[in-house]
């Protein structure tokens, strides 16, 4: 009977998913209701383990053992959770699970009954979510959403609407009547639209009412009704826009627009509103009359670029290009007006915004620059003609701001102080770069200039140091003070570098006195040969003989010096110069030795030497004989102790001569070889006489000066 009751059972309960287990979990009983739920037949799932109904992390969380273990030990065990369909979907079910017995009380198995309950799952969810996203929309609304009795008394405000509000408690004033937070007429209108909202209908109102902070603002309100289940109003919802902005910004544009109407009215300028293809929609009354339009309704759609020419068209096709870019499209160009008046124009585009945002047209805003711009170019001219006046003299320019004490120099006058051309120059610069003996003087000028009681002339010369190069540089300026209210307000003029003539001037100073200076020491050096050589000599004849050679070799070593300033001579040129009467061309003088520089007076005294050899030579020694010849040999080495000076070491060596003896009587002319250049440079000189030819041997030092001019 019990079995037959527990079939019928089984087979009854559609709704419900009813299966048997035994005690491992496999199916031995599967009804109609599994089957309509889950989609398997009792044949496919007799056996099977109940597993297959679980999902796939359950099974990994091993969830279908846990429950046949809590059944077991606690008679019934209670879930809800999702199951899996043969199709592989998904659903909800709650379930039971509990331990079936035999007569004698022994576990044999377990029954699970589950009910598929997907459909309440999914409205729950989505009831939540609803409420979930109601709760968000309210919470983010900026509206005021308020919910209030059919007595128009508040019982609920959103947060959104409470800090537009500015409500901080809202408590205080819940119960409190709605239409009370209204004065005058908007008190007024809020009933209205109360009793509108009460008879199933909806109230409307624009108004003002202050914030619980006591701010003002515009608000445009709707109330409706909240229905009940018999379609009745059971409360009322009132939405309140804060649209102060709006109204402020309608305000502002009607403000706006009649200005707009009275600029466009009044401007002289020549305004026109494009499309976007830049063709003509409307010409303010100012531009009908600067471009002189007999008709403008001729003009009204066709293109505006058309009317400039040239490179002026390509400039306002480009300008036109930047306005629709959302940019500012600029350029000025020439363009008569429609009765030929030539005119230059100022013309800025820019795009208006549609409702959208993005530019739907153009306005071009043409300003009449002729007289600007021909004042420009007459400016551009005259600074062209005084730049190239100005580099051509090699001038720069400057001013003084007497009262800021501030210098303004060009590049040019920079330059002449050695200063790089971005360089800031102040009051303390510009002295600092006057060399420290001119600087009192400079100021001194200065400050005459600068006297109201003086012609405010400014006239000096000047030395500048380069703070970088320090090269000194001789600087001519001349200028002239401004004057305001009898006191001098700046100082202005021009600045050329005369480092060139003031040079000159030192140096034919410097060569007059070097010429009296060496005037004087030739005198006395021809007087010192003519004296010592009439005394020597035996004979007028004699002396004559002697002296002549001796102021012909002067000669060219002074007309040398002359050629070469005074300021000295490389020793290969003096040795040359001084031996050009005894040489016949035939390479009976062999020199050889790197470069030495030799003073004035070395120079002067290795003439007469080289000259005295020479005649001696030619006398008794190797120049007698057409076989013979002369070795001039010379060394250079740094001379130790002494930074920058070198020792100098001269042979003079006869070959292929004459066999020699050393004269018995020693007379001027051996004087003049052991004498003379050894005292220019400082040293000792030797003759001897070997049997082979007379040797001169020179030592002596060069100093730093004449070392450091090695010629190269």
């Amino acid at each position: 009977m019990r079995s037959h009751l527990l079939e019928a059972l089984f087979a009854s309960a559609t709704d419900y998913a009813i299966l048997a287990l035994d005690l491992a979990g496999h199916v031995t009983l599967w009804n109609e209701g599994a089957r309509r739920i889950m989609g398997w037949t009792e044949a496919e799932m007799l056996g099977q383990p109940v597993h297959a109904i679980f999902t796939e992390e359950d099974r990994r969380d091993r969830v279908p053992e846990a429950e046949l273990r809590a059944a077991a030990e606690t008679e019934i065990g209670t879930d809800e959770r999702w199951h899996v369909r043969r199709d592989g979907s998904r659903f909800w079910a709650n379930g039971e699970m509990m331990p079936l017995r035999d007569g004698a009380g022994t576990h044999v198995g377990f029954m699970k009954i589950l009910r598929d309950r997907t459909a309440q799952r999914l409205e729950a969810e989505r009831q939540r979510a609803d409420a979930g996203f109601l709760r968000s929309v309210l919470a983010s609304s900026a509206d005021c959403i308020k919910v209030l009795d059919l007595d128009a008394r508040l019982v609920f405000m959103s947060e959104g609407g409470q800090r537009v509000m500015e409500v901080s408690d809202f408590n205080a004033i819940r119960g409190c009547p709605w239409p009370d937070f209204w004065s005058g007429q908007g008190n007024a209108e809020a009933r209205a639209a109360v009793d509108a909202a009460r008879a199933g209908g909806i109230g409307r109102f624009q108004g003002v009412a202050d914030t619980m902070a006591g701010t003002r603002r515009d608000w445009d309100v709707q109330v409706t009704p909240i229905l009940d289940a018999d379609g009745r109003p059971e409360r009322l919802l009132s939405v309140s826009r804060d649209v102060t902005a709006v109204r402020s910004a309608e305000r502002a544009l009607r403000e706006a627009q009649g200005l707009n109407a009275a600029v466009l009215q009044s401007s002289r300028d020549c305004i026109v509103i494009l499309d976007l293809e830049g063709n003509t929609r409307f010409v303010s009354p100012g531009g009908i009359e600067a471009m002189e339009v007999a008709d403008v309704d001729a003009i009204i759609g066709l293109s505006w670029p058309r009317v400039w020419k040239g490179e002026d068209n390509a400039a306002a096709w480009s300008a036109l290009a930047q306005a629709k870019e959302g940019g500012v499209g600029r350029f000025r160009g020439f363009c008569p007006t429609h009765r030929g008046t030539p005119k230059w124009w100022d013309v800025a585009i820019s795009p208006l915004a549609g409702p959208d945002g993005r530019p739907d047209g153009l306005v071009s805003i043409a300003r009449d620059v002729t007289e600007q711009h021909l004042v420009e170019t007459e400016l551009r001219e005259t600074e062209e003609r005084r730049r190239l006046a100005i580099e051509a003299a090699d001038i720069g320019t400057w001013s003084f701001d007497v009262e800021t004490l501030t210098p303004h120099w060009d590049e040019r006058c920079k330059t002449l102080a050695g200063l790089p051309a971005d360089a800031v120059v102040t009051y303390d610069v510009y002295m600092a770069n006057i060399h420290p003996d001119d600087r009192e003087r400079v100021r001194a000028v200065t400050l005459a200039a600068l006297d109201p009681a003086g012609s405010g002339a400014y006239r000096a010369e000047y030395r500048v140091v380069g703070p970088i190069d320090h090269v000194e540089r001789w600087i001519a300026a001349a200028g002239r003070a401004r004057f305001e209210g009898g006191r001098a307000v700046s100082l202005a003029g021009t600045a050329r570098d005369v480092t060139v003539r003031k040079k000159a001037e030192e140096q034919s100073l410097l060569l007059a006195d070097e010429l009296q200076h060496r005037v004087k020491n030739t005198l006395a050096m021809v007087q010192a040969i003519v004296r010592q050589t009439l005394r020597a000599a035996a004979t007028p004849a004699e002396a004559q003989a002697a002296i002549d050679p001796r102021l012909q070799a002067l000669g060219r070593a002074h007309t040398m010096l002359t050629v070469g300033g005074w300021e000295g001579s490389d020793l290969r040129t003096a040795a040359t110069v001084a031996l050009e009467s005894h040489d016949d061309g035939s390479g009976r003088f062999r020199l050889s030795g790197p470069p030495a520089w030799l003073s004035a007076q070395a120079a002067m005294s290795l003439a007469l030497v080289l000259n005295e050899l020479a005649t001696n030579a030619a006398k008794y020694g190797a120049l007698s004989t057409a076989e013979g010849g002369v070795d001039l040999s010379w060394s250079v080495e740094p001379a130790p102790g002494t930074a920058g000076s070198a020792k100098l070491e001269l042979v003079w060596r006869e070959h292929g001569g004459p066999p020699v003896a050393e004269p018995l009587r020693r007379g001027f002319g051996s004087k003049l070889i052991e004498r003379g250049l050894a005292s220019a440079i400082g040293g000792t000189a030797t003759l001897t006489f070997p049997r082979g030819g007379v040797v001169c041997r020179v030592q002596g030092t060069l100093t730093a000066l004449n070392a450091s001019k090695l010629a190269v």
